[in-house]
């Protein structure tokens, strides 16, 4: 006897709607974690630059027009 196991697809089509929308609920929670995830690793990358605001400052010449 040979036993034979369904892949991730087939096992997935073989479940009620109302499973499968558990599933789906699941997974996106998952996506939207990892998405999360990356976005705070980012945050932390790029905090040592300070805000962007200050940069646009810094580049601005502030110094009033010349009287004509």
């Amino acid at each position: 006897m040979k036993g034979t196991t369904p892949t991730d697809k087939q096992f997935y089509d073989s479940l009620s709607p109302d499973l499968k929308r558990q599933v789906d609920n699941q997974r996106s929670a998952a996506e939207r974690k990892a998405a999360y995830r990356e976005q705070l690793m980012r945050a932390k990358e790029g905090e040592d630059n300070g805000p962007v605001w200050a940069e646009a400052a810094k580049g601005r010449d502030s110094t009033p027009p010349p009287r004509t």
